[in-house]
């Protein structure tokens, strides 16, 4: 398997989802918006994001709804067969690293 890295800032569409899984693994999922111009268009596209233990433990604590995030870890494609049996696949990155990338959460804390 090749180890594939990224890095983005953009903006989250709702608060992190944290979720307790066996054996006291915590793993906290959201999503990122990120606004670009394409030929003098806005384009907007969403990530999925996930990050496991501590660091999404601090996630759930730190970043809410509209707070600027910087993001960086490993991407993938997760392979699925829908409900029709259509082969999809879904855009992920598993995060290693996030940063505060603005002053939107800092205005919320005033």
């Amino acid at each position: 398997m090749a180890y594939r890295y990224i890095a983005l800032i953009g903006n989250l569409t709702d608060n992190p989802k944290r979720k307790e899984l066996a054996g006291d693994k915590v793993v906290a999922t959201f999503s990122v918006a990120q606004n670009q111009q394409q030929k003098g268009e806005a384009v907007v596209d969403f990530i999925d994001v996930e990050a496991w233990g501590s660091l999404a433990e601090f996630i759930c604590r730190n970043f809410t709804k509209g707070s600027r995030i910087l993001v960086s870890g490993k991407w993938e494609w997760e392979r699925y067969v829908d409900k029709a049996g259509e082969a999809k696949r879904h855009f992920k990155i598993t995060a290693q690293d996030v940063e505060f990338a603005g002053s939107s959460r800092a205005g919320q804390e005033e």
